[in-house]
């Protein structure tokens, strides 16, 4: 907090720990869970200015949220690469060091890049966080390209992108690619054409896809 810049809650025991201490402005994380403007409206009154959904919502149901909770509280991720396992044990230190701690191994997360390839030979980027902890990513670029104007008109305002392995040049066509959509200078379909190209592995609506007839839930019989 001694920065001055806004942190990034992605606890609750966080955002607990926080209360009745003064404190930057409090953006939340999905992974709060906020699936519905009544979870929302809880953590906003433990002093959240912004929050971001929970990656269970399609963006349907995130332009949902935004109409009920009201679009300034919603920062969606325009562009990521979805979490999908998160684990204590440390690959690097496992497989980079001949230590067994971060007391003695190293540090090789900071001068080495791995990802685990699957059978398909998709590799899917590994990173560590301060407390050692390993998160594998999803291997394709999550964006929302086609999803920007519902969620524009619905009043959002608030846009953030991640990276997780791209180089110095994938980023730069990346928030390139971001900056002529949103001064009106490409169509949805052309920044995701344009995405689709600057990401090393391709890109995917993965969680934000709407299936047709979304909203309508089969009657159990």
């Amino acid at each position: 907090m001694k920065l001055d810049c806004p942190i990034l809650v992605r606890s609750a025991g966080l955002l607990q720990a926080l209360q009745g201490m003064p404190h930057p402005p409090l953006i939340g994380d999905f992974s709060l869970n906020a699936a519905n403007h009544l979870s929302a409206g809880i953590l906003q009154s433990m002093g959240l200015s912004r929050l971001t959904p929970t990656h269970d919502l399609n963006a349907a149901q995130i332009t949902a949220l935004a109409q009920n909770a009201g679009p300034d509280l919603v920062e969606v991720i325009a562009y990521q690469h979805l979490p999908v396992f998160h684990t204590e044990h440390c690959v690097f230190c496992r497989f980079l060091s001949s230590g067994t701690s971060y007391l003695d191994c190293g540090r090789p997360c900071e001068q080495h890049r791995i990802a685990l390839r699957d059978p398909s030979g998709r590799a899917h980027p590994v990173m560590a966080d301060i407390g050692c902890r390993n998160t594998v990513f999803g291997a394709e670029a999550q964006q929302a390209a086609l999803h920007l104007d519902s969620w524009r008109d619905a009043g959002i305002v608030h846009f953030r992108i991640e990276f997780a392995h791209e180089s110095k040049d994938q980023a730069h066509r990346v928030t390139t690619a971001f900056r002529q959509y949103f001064a009106s200078e490409l169509t949805p379909r052309e920044l995701a054409a344009l995405l689709q190209r600057a990401c090393p592995q391709g890109t995917t609506e993965g969680s934000l896809f709407v299936p047709a007839g979304h909203p309508a839930l089969p009657v159990v019989q």
